[in-house]
């Protein structure tokens, strides 16, 4: 005795987007209309109310059922479904659900990561691990037969991919507090930008956000180096720095092709000789042009120009994209300072301009002095720097960085001032009592004064011990 009271044949397609628009066929090939065939296909899906949240729409007079993207796979991976009811799955449904089971056993196992082609798009998506799946499916030759369809089903391909990362969100994300928990555990999936995984593979993409164990005894760094007596130009070197002990760095040289050379500890070959090719793509596709492109890599020689460049620019961008960087230790604190113009008061006084000394409108002689970082520099020195049109020069053994902005604003400050004409001696005072004043608040001064002294040169005035006696019996 048949206990079926009647059959239906449930058929649908997967949007982009991964939700399933599911239609179905009665045993007189009638279209099922959308109500009753969510009723009765959902009557124990407790997660869309039993069908009642489910919406319906039309497409060329057949009334679809929508199931969102997020439970589709958990959806048709356990079917419970109306046992009086004849039910037949054709196409791209009887394809769902011979799949469904295999992800929804991911899920559970949280077999999945960040979609590397999606972070390059700028978006957050999630993957299921390609190699679990296919081990999933091993045994099973109707389960291995659906998994090779696959290749040849590109719009469907691409809405289960879409349900799954729904369905991976929902699970494990779906909540403000996992949402954030998220961010903090995996922050460069949110921060770094997509050109940051230039060059990389997915393998090195997911060690480089820490999703992956890297089981290399080591991480590349790349260092700049600076002139010395054994090479007299900057330069750029590849190093390996063992992760048990930091300060161990064992440099490495690559060839236009990728061939490492160097002498690394013998348990590292392996490894080196894996991630070589990746890292000689990663360099030339996060470095300028201009580096890294001869038959011997980052042999080259760089200019002052460069090296600058490399400093304020390139090196920013490299730590984006995942390297380690080593930059002369010098260079953090002088990236820092700001330069200052000082008005060092001659040991002479204002008498021979036949004035009074303690007039406000007396004119005290003066010499223009720049300090750079630790250097101090007098008129005649830093006009002879500007000259040589450099932005990192060395001067008195020492490494000063040349902002080219920055110099600009101190020489319209020092041609602003005619030097010819002197100072007042109310002008002397007030820049005395100014800076004087920022020096006794430092840290106050300097929190409101932080965007300001990134915009301007500061004036400052030094006394010689004549005035600074005078100003003195003025307090």
């Amino acid at each position: 005795m048949n206990t079926m009271m009647r059959n239906i044949t449930v058929q649908l397609a997967l949007s982009q987007y991964g939700d399933a628009l599911i239609y179905g066929v009665d045993d007189r090939d009638d279209y099922v209309p959308g109500v009753q065939l969510k009723q009765m296909l959902f009557a124990w899906h407790e997660e869309s109310f039993y069908g009642t949240e489910l919406t319906t729409s039309k497409a060329d007079e057949v009334e679809l059922v929508v199931l969102p993207a997020e439970q589709v796979i958990p959806f048709f991976a356990s079917l419970r479904l109306l046992r009086h009811v004849g039910w037949s799955w054709q196409g791209d449904a009887q394809l769902l659900k011979r799949l469904a089971p295999l992800l929804a056993g991911m899920l559970d196992n949280k077999q999945y990561a960040p979609s590397f082609s999606a972070f390059r798009e700028g978006q957050l998506r999630w993957a299921w691990e390609e190699k679990a799946l296919a081990e999933a499916a091993e045994g099973n030759w109707d389960d291995a037969a659906a998994l090779h369809s696959l290749e040849g089903r590109s719009g469907f391909a691409e809405g289960l991919r879409a349900a799954f990362s729904a369905a991976v969100f929902q699970r494990y994300y779906g909540t403000d507090a996992e949402a954030g928990d998220l961010r903090s555990e995996f922050p460069l999936l949110f921060s770094a930008s997509p050109g940051s995984a230039a060059g990389m593979d997915e393998d090195s993409w997911l060690m480089s956000i820490g999703w992956k164990a890297d089981t290399a005894p080591f991480r590349p760094v790349l260092q700049l180096l600076e002139p010395d007596e054994e090479l007299p130009h900057w330069r750029l070197q590849l190093l390996l720095q063992d992760k048990r002990d930091e300060s161990a760095l064992v440099p490495l040289r690559l060839t236009g092709d990728g061939e490492p050379h160097g002498l690394w500890p013998a348990s590292w070959t392996e490894h080196v000789h894996e991630r070589a090719a990746g890292w000689l793509s990663r360099l030339r596709d996060s470095l300028p042009e201009h580096i890294g492109r001869g038959a011997d890599v980052l042999a080259e020689p760089l200019s002052d120009a460069v090296a600058w460049r490399f400093l304020t620019a390139d090196s920013r961008l490299l730590l984006e994209a995942g390297w380690q960087v080593l930059l002369p230790a010098w260079w953090e604190a002088a990236s820092r300072r700001k330069p200052r113009l000082r008005a060092k008061i001659s040991s002479g006084t204002a008498e021979g301009r036949g004035q009074s000394l303690f007039g406000l409108d007396a004119l005290v002689d003066f010499d223009w002095r720049i300090s750079i970082g630790d250097a101090d520099l007098s008129e005649a020195e830093f006009a002879d720097l500007v000259a040589r049109g450099e932005r990192l020069v060395q001067f008195r053994g020492k490494w000063i960085p040349l902002d080219p902005a920055l110099l600009a604003q101190i020489q319209r400050a020092m041609a602003g001032m005619d030097k010819s004409q002197g100072l007042s001696f109310q002008d002397v005072l007030q820049l005395h009592l100014l800076n004087s004043g920022a020096d006794a608040d430092a840290e106050e001064a300097e929190a409101q004064r932080a965007e300001e002294e990134a915009a301007r040169v500061r004036l400052e005035v030094e006394l010689n011990e004549h005035l600074v006696g005078i100003i003195g019996q003025l307090g």
